[in-house]
Formats: structure tokens, C-alpha cells, sequence
């Protein structure tokens, strides 16, 4: 019986390959016909390509050159439905290999469990692909705004894709509206995308066109922090900093500021006094001031500290502060002192304090004694000790005496400068 049913099965199989037979309805649609096969006979002869008599039901396969690449087309039958598939042979000028997909559930998981791909910093872009690479600059440097345009284009007409460094595979749901025209609109997407994505342009200018042109500015930005961090600073880099120090964007402004040295720093003076910026983009300018040791910024930062109530901001000015102490007398002990008395925050107040051992003067280091024995806090304590200690460091290395506590009385705590020259503790 069993042999039986098995030869009955074949014959109906047979006949129905050789087109004697219909396949049933429910199966009619995931297998090539007749119309199938005259559609992509008809794509062929328009691309100049050669198509290839395939079995029934099974397949159907074009194959040639366009426009110089090899191309590759198959109509391919499946269990839901039928599906093109087009792979394109080309070659890029990216250094290394490189892959790029659609993102899936399984790359969603990935990166939530910590394995990043790399991204453009185009927030649509970037959600929509995955995108891994031996040298991840020479990749970001293919992507500019056009390529990501037809790559999008794609996204939103394929099953699936996958693009490397010598090939596109793109597969397609074969439906009752494809036409010859709809797969030769296919084709030329995909040979545009190639040649967007070849070409002689080194890795370095590629980079620098994004940076001057692309239309969204975190994309602008990337590159320009790529071009920085991956190659030497000459002066196709210095002049694309300059340019953007008048940027509309203030990232862009602050970033190329922050690398051009005196003229940048004056260039964040005036914005930080000219502006209202955002919180987050004030601390980039902070910062800035702080790394350059941009003493001129002193006053601006003052009215700054006066006037904002954002606790990330005053530690930023307080550091900065830090920093100019080191290299001029800022004259900033009763700034600070006014402002630490009235202070009811702890970690601002502690910074305060740090700041006066930093950058203050002996005057200083008497308001701080004075203060520590009336203090029961022992974190402003311990701030203060620090603090003094500090100061007792500087003018100590600095100067011929020695400062140092002493007990007057009691009740009331003394500074003192020791002269150790002599090494015979006398007073001066």
C-alpha cells in the first residue's frame, strides 16, 4: 500500500512539472508560472541579460553584466510565498571587510546584552541597519547621507539585504503587481548603491565631505570626531574646525572649538556670554575652559556660578576655578567664602572648599581654620582639613616660610609662617 500511494504521488508530480497537471490553488501562488517566467524573460532581454531555462515550478534564473558588475536574478519558489532574489558583484574602496543588514530580533538581542554594532549617529538610519566592519571609520566614511537614502530606499522594499565589501544580496516578495519594470527598477536601485558605495575616493575625504554636508548634524559631528581621532592634524582639518566654529550646530561649534586652540577658546567666550545655551552644552564649555586653562573665561564663569542653580554646572566652574589657580593668582577668596556661607548644599559646599585649597591664599586658609572648629560636620571637616593642608602645601614650596597651625589660646586658633631656612623654627 505503502508503494503504491509513493508511485501515485510521483506520477502526479511528474505530470504536473511537465504541465499537465495544475498544482491546487492554495499551492499555485508559491510556485513559478508561466507569467512568472515571461516577466523575467522580458527583465532579461531588456537588461541584455541571458535568461536560463529552469525545471517548472522550481525556479527561474537570469544572468549577465549591467553597467560593468555581474549580476545575478532568481525567481525562486517557496513554502508561504515566491521570492526574487538579486546579488550584485562589485568592489568598494572601504579598507577591510564589512557587513551590513537589516536589523533583527537577534541583533536587537545582541546589542542589549552589550554587543554594539556601529552606529552613524543618524537616529533613523541606525535603527533600521546593523552594521559591523574591521575598520569601522572606512565604513562610516562610505555612509554618507545619499548612500544612507538609498540604502533606506532598499530597506523598505526588501525581505532581506546584506551588503559586504565585493557583493548586495537583496531578496524580494515576488507578488501579483511585480512586473519587468518593477525588477529592472530593483536592479538600477541596487548598480546606484554600488556605486555609491565604490569608488576612488580615499577613506580621509569621504570623511571630510560628510562633515561638511551631510544634512543631519550628529552625523556632521561623528565625522568630524572620526577625522580627528583617525588621522594627523593637517590643514584639511584645521580648516574644516575653523569653518565650523560659526556652525548653526552648538555640539559642532563647542567640539572644533575645543581643538583650535586660543582662537576657539575666545570663540566659546563670546558664545557662553552672547547665548542662552543648553545645560548640557554649557558643561562642554566649561570643560573646554578648564583642559585650555582659559583664564580670561574667569569673570563670565563668576556671573555663570551667581546665577545657574544647577548643582553639575557649579562643580564644572569650581573645577575650572581649580585649574586656573594653578597658573594665576585669581584673587577669588571672598567669591567663594560669601558663596560657601550661604551655601546648603554639602557636595557644592565641599567644592567650594576644595576650590579655596586649590586656588586660595593664606587669607583663605584662616576664614577655613576659623570655620573648622566651629563645624560638627565631618565630611566639611575633613573638607576643610584637606583644604588647609593644601594651602599650607603651596605657600610652603612656594615661598621661604612655612605655613603652619598654631594654638594662641585655647580657645582661639592661630596661623603662623615659620621660617625654615635655618632650620631653627624661629618665628618671623
Amino acid at each position: 500500500m505503502i508503494i503504491l500511494f509513493s508511485c501515485m504521488a510521483a506520477s502526479v508530480l511528474l505530470l504536473t512539472a511537465v504541465g499537465f497537471l495544475r498544482p491546487p490553488k492554495l499551492l499555485a501562488s508559491r510556485f513559478i508560472n508561466r507569467t512568472d517566467r515571461q516577466k523575467l524573460r522580458l527583465a532579461a532581454d531588456s537588461l541584455d541579460c541571458l535568461y536560463h531555462k529552469m525545471p517548472y515550478l522550481l525556479s527561474g534564473h537570469v544572468s549577465g553584466r549591467v553597467n560593468g558588475l555581474d549580476i545575478n536574478l532568481k525567481l525562486l519558489s517557496g513554502i508561504r510565498l515566491k521570492r526574487l532574489r538579486i546579488n550584485v558583484k562589485y568592489y568598494t574602496s572601504a579598507n577591510g571587510a564589512f557587513s551590513i543588514t537589516k536589523e533583527t530580533k537577534l541583533t536587537e538581542f545582541t546589542s542589549q546584552i552589550g554587543i554594539k554594532d556601529i552606529q552613524t549617529h543618524d537616529s533613523y538610519f541606525d535603527s533600521r541597519f546593523f552594521l559591523d566592519a574591521e575598520n569601522p571609520d572606512s565604513l562610516i566614511s562610505l555612509l554618507g547621507s545619499d548612500t544612507r537614502n538609498k540604502l533606506q530606499n532598499l530597506f523598505e522594499k526588501t525581505e532581506a539585504l546584506l551588503i559586504d565589501q565585493s557583493r548586495i544580496i537583496a531578496e524580494f516578495t515576488w507578488d501579483s503587481y511585480f512586473d519587468h519594470q518593477t525588477i529592472l527598477t530593483n536592479v538600477r536601485d541596487i548598480i546606484a548603491l554600488c556605486t555609491a558605495l565604490s569608488g576612488p575616493v580615499e577613506t580621509k575625504y569621504r570623511l571630510i565631505s560628510i562633515a561638511r554636508q551631510d544634512p543631519v548634524y550628529a552625523v556632521r559631528l561623528n565625522a568630524l570626531k572620526v577625522l580627528v581621532n583617525s588621522f594627523p592634524m593637517d590643514d584639511s582639518i584645521k580648516n574644516i574646525l575653523k569653518d565650523k566654529l560659526s556652525s548653526d550646530d552648538n555640539e559642532e561649534r563647542i567640539f572644533s572649538a575645543g581643538l583650535s586652540g586660543s582662537e576657539g577658546m575666545e570663540n566659546l567666550h563670546q558664545f557662553i556670554l552672547n547665548k542662552n545655551i543648553p545645560d548640557k552644552q554649557v558643561l562642554l564649555i566649561i570643560k573646554s575652559f578648564r583642559d585650555h586653562v582659559f583664564t580670561k573665561s574667569e569673570q563670565a564663569l563668576r556671573v555663570l556660578f551667581k546665577s545657574t542653580a544647577n548643582r553639575e554646572i557649579r562643580q564644572a566652574i569650581l573645577s575650572a576655578f581649580s585649574a586656573f589657580g594653578k597658573v594665576k593668582n585669581l584673587d577669588i577668596d571672598d567669591f567663594l567664602i560669601n558663596h560657601m556661607a550661604d551655601e546648603n548644599n554639602e557636595p557644592i559646599k565641599t567644592e567650594i572648599i576644595k576650590c579655596l585649597g586649590a586656588c586660595g591664599t593664606i587669607k583663605a586658609a584662616e576664614t577655613l581654620h576659623k570655620m573648622q572648629k566651629d563645624t560638627i560636620n565631618p565630611i566639611i571637616s575633613k573638607a576643610l582639613s584637606d583644604a588647609i593642608t593644601l594651602i599650607q602645601f603651596r605657600y610652603g614650596r612656594d615661598k621661604t616660610g612655612l605655613l603652619s597651625l598654631s594654638e594662641k589660646k585655647e580657645e582661639e586658633g592661630g596661623l603662623s609662617i615659620f621660617d625654615t631656612k635655618n632650620g631653627d623654627g624661629g618665628q618671623n
